[in-house]
Parts: structure tokens; sequence; C-alpha cells
């Protein structure tokens, strides 16, 4: 079923198996699933009211908000900004991916920049929560809003971003 790896996500999460380590590494992010969090499409009843049980109103609440903003990007584009940071010589420092959701960019660090320390700061606890497990001990996941995270100055070396190319009406 659709939303059956968010289970876990109640209360503490636990992804120590690998095999639960490399289904939420391959997980696409929410924006795409907004009809899930609209009570009246009858299209998708049954998955609203497993995702309804399954988060808290919290969750349920900032997981509807980010339908929004949750965006996924593929690993073919991921690679393609790797290979041209790699071009520019970067091979250590510290890596900021703000909006990290679930930390897809640090999922393929490349091998030649292992050596770097990774922040993340993510806004929705679920993703957060998901991204905390995922990368230890290098990264460091803050659930926050960017806004309120506090990092010192000067203290990135590389910003890793890839905005959103969608139109809303």
């Amino acid at each position: 079923m659709l939303l059956a790896p968010y289970r876990p996500l109640k209360g503490k999460i636990v992804l120590q198996e690998k095999k639960n380590k490399k289904f939420y590494q391959s997980m696409l992010a929410g924006g795409g699933l907004s009809e899930v969090f609209d009570k009246d499409n009858s299209s998708f009843a049954n998955e609203y009211t497993q995702l309804k049980s399954l988060l808290s109103e919290n969750e349920y609440s900032m997981a509807r908000a980010s339908t929004l903003n949750a965006h996924y990007t593929s690993p073919i584009v991921i690679k393609a900004i790797y290979d041209a940071i790699d071009r520019m010589g970067f091979t250590r420092g510290n890596i900021l991916e703000p909006s990290c959701g679930i930390g897809s960019f640090f999922g393929m660090l490349p091998d030649s920049m292992q050596n770097s320390n990774l922040y993340g700061i993510e806004l929705d606890s679920i993703t957060g929560r998901i991204a905390k497990q995922l990368y230890p001990p290098n990264a460091h996941i803050s659930i926050n809003g960017f806004e309120k995270t506090e990092l010192p100055d000067s203290f990135l070396t590389l910003l890793l971003e890839m905005y959103p190319l969608v139109t809303t009406s």
C-alpha cells in the first residue's frame, strides 16, 4: 500500500534494517501527492483515511503543507550537479542542503567528497527524521525553519539546492 512506509514514523523512527533504509532513500518527495490530502477526492479515499490514522495532527498538517514545496530531484540531476562541482575542484568542506527532505543529495555524495561535513535543514518533521536516520554520522540535520537555524558566519563551503521549476495556479 502507498502509505505503509509511514507506519514506523509514529513516534521514534528506526531505519536500521537495510531494506528499510534502501526504501526510504528511494522515496520521492511528497509534492506529487496532494490528492491524498483531499478528503473529498474519492479516488484517494483509502489513502486519505490511512494517512489520517498514521500521522499525528501536527505531522499531517506539516505533510499537507509541504505538498506545495516538497519536490523530487532526480538522481540524473543530482549527479550532474555533483559533476559540475567536481570539475570546479571541490573535494571537502561544510556542505549545506537547505530544505533537504530525506537528503537525496547526501545519499548521492560522490566518493571524492565523502570527507565533507553535511548539514541539512528540513521543516517537515517526517522527512527530517528520516534524513537523520539515513545519513549519520557526518550529517547534521536540523528539523526547523531555515530562518530559525543558526550556522556560524563564513562556515559553509558549499550549498546544494535544486529549486523547483513548477507553475502553480
